[in-house]
């Protein structure tokens, strides 16, 4: 979900953001870029065209990595490199930081209104929440 300029809540579907990423992911899947079959294989398929070689980029969550890196032991992949791509800039300079939400329940997020009573005390802790995602302790959180 996002909050809009005029203070709405809509869907993330709607937002100009995602309606990019979903043409960003048509022009790669045109271009071949990615398995025909990705809408229906499931995650220990990709584990396998990863392990088997045939595979080069997974988008997942970054507790799963540990998971690819087991199954590739005893492999030609075992000495397989990992790059955490989360963090992105765009080319007119507007940075992204995407976040792993495995550990969240997809991104949602609730918050008690018997300890957060107020309007005032909900910004409070919707802004540090906002903080967290500043570069210095997202890595701390995500990088350790």
């Amino acid at each position: 979900f996002a909050v809009t300029k005029k203070h709405k809540i809509e869907p993330s579907f709607m937002q100009p953001e995602y309606k990019d990423a979903m043409r960003w992911f048509r022009n790669i899947y045109k271009k071949g870029w990615m398995n025909s079959d990705f809408s229906v294989m499931t995650k220990n398929d990709q584990k396998d065209y990863i392990v088997q070689g045939k595979g080069g980029i997974v988008l997942t969550i970054l507790s799963d990595a540990k998971n690819y890196v087991n199954a590739a032991k005893g492999t030609d992949q075992a000495g397989m490199k990992w790059a955490l791509v989360n963090d992105l800039t765009d080319e007119k300079g507007k940075r992204r930081v995407l976040s792993d939400t495995n550990n969240g329940m997809g991104g949602w997020m609730a918050i008690s209104k018997q300890n957060v009573k107020t309007e005032k005390d909900l910004k409070v802790v919707l802004k540090f929440i906002n903080d967290l995602m500043d570069q210095k302790p997202y890595k701390l959180m995500t990088l350790g």
